[in-house]
């Protein structure tokens, strides 16, 4: 394991990628997902709230020399949900199937926080569909019935909040008030980009598939054994992550037979958007060792 210590602000991308957005119809749900880039394929998979558009500061690094596949699970961003009842492993299931439909036969897959447990699920059910597995600050780690709790009331509250009219506008101008609300998202609020802030407050004001994926996700743990991932994986975590500790990262890279760690002090839930040059030359170092 070794540590990033430097530090830097977040800035505007500068990139378009309307043009590269698509639709596609999978079990009769429309699924958005930006195609960007060619080479070899890294899938991104998003966080609980989120949509692809959190890897914004990511996409256009990667895609120098890589085809970047960046999905909205169902029942976020602009993806519709499943049939009710659906679980996580068949919104892992939906993502092999737009491969599928791409003839794309492996790929590199990158989740973060509720989208690494996806990304897991998705490796343990078609492991030949994935050539190298990444996870983000990853829901992959067992939680107490205590903390869950805690996750899902803390959610609940700020995105009844966020929900009033005004608040959300008042939180991305005001940065004491940002500091306030994102502060256990990213440790630094006040360095993010207003744009990318506000999809930070959006995320917390509670999407089609956010309840279904909190009461599915402990029990999606239970269906995968970390020993039998045969992958090179590389585990990317933030010091100060509140949902899922350091420490429980550590136990997870030495369960299974091979796994990086990288530790980014100072740094909470979201690594990708907090340090993302140093994010993406990190992944994109892991992804030479591992060809």
């Amino acid at each position: 394991m070794f540590a990033i210590v430097d530090d830097e602000r977040l800035n505007r991308v500068g990139v378009d990628f309307s043009a590269h957005l698509h639709v596609a119809t999978v079990e009769e749900r429309r699924l958005n997902y930006l195609d960007y880039g060619s080479g070899p394929v890294i899938l991104l998979i998003h966080g609980i709230g989120c949509s692809w558009e959190y890897w914004s500061l990511n996409i256009p690094s990667l895609a120098d020399q890589h085809r970047v596949i960046a999905v909205d699970l169902p029942g976020f961003g602009s993806s519709e949900p499943l049939a009710p009842g659906a679980d996580l492993t068949d919104s892992a299931d939906v993502v092999v199937k737009l491969l599928d439909q791409l003839e794309i036969e492996q790929a590199v897959v990158v989740g973060h926080s509720l989208g690494g447990l996806v990304a897991w699920l998705l490796t343990a059910r078609h492991p030949q569909r994935v050539s190298a597995l990444v996870l983000v600050c990853a829901a992959t780690v067992a939680l107490t019935r205590r903390q869950l709790n805690a996750i899902v009331r803390s959610f609940t509250v700020m995105g009844r909040l966020l929900g009033a009219p005004g608040v959300g506008r008042a939180v991305v101008r005001r940065p004491r008030l940002r500091w306030l609300v994102l502060r256990g998202l990213v440790r630094r609020p006040a360095t993010l980009e207003p744009s990318l802030a506000a999809k930070l407050v959006a995320a917390q004001v509670a999407p089609p598939g956010f309840n279904e994926a909190l009461r599915a996700g402990p029990a999606a743990l239970a269906h995968v054994d970390a020993a039998a991932l045969a992958q090179p994986t590389l585990l990317i975590w933030g010091e100060k992550d509140p949902f899922f500790p350091l420490v429980a990262a550590r136990e997870l890279a030495a369960a299974m037979p091979h796994a990086e760690l990288i530790n980014f002090p100072g740094v909470g839930h979201c690594p990708q958007l907090e340090r993302p040059a140093e994010f993406n030359a990190a992944l994109l170092a892991f992804l030479g060792q591992a060809r």
